[in-house]
């Protein structure tokens, strides 16, 4: 792990879960953009970090880290049978 990255968990539905890392300075609008650009998901879904709801915003990843390192809840409306990559 470098000094400027987060290491999370990423929890989708309380299924799939994904070891991920961010950028400390990344904002929360940013990492909404990066997990959609990653797995194929449904437009609409809601991050929580212990039970917060991380707002689309411009707020950096680093107000909700402590220890470096975090868990992060990824809900969809609709049901996932598989997390799937995005291969490009």
């Amino acid at each position: 792990m470098y000094n400027d990255e987060i290491i999370y968990v990423l929890i989708v539905n309380n299924h799939f879960v994904r070891w991920e890392s961010e950028k400390k300075n990344t904002s929360i609008k940013n990492l909404y953009n990066n997990i959609y650009k990653k797995y194929y998901l449904p437009k609409n879904f809601i991050l929580e970090v212990n039970d917060t709801v991380l707002h689309y915003s411009s707020i950096p990843l680093k107000n909700y880290c402590k220890n470096g390192g975090m868990v992060i809840r990824l809900f969809t409306n609709e049901n996932l049978n598989n997390l799937i990559e995005i291969v490009e």
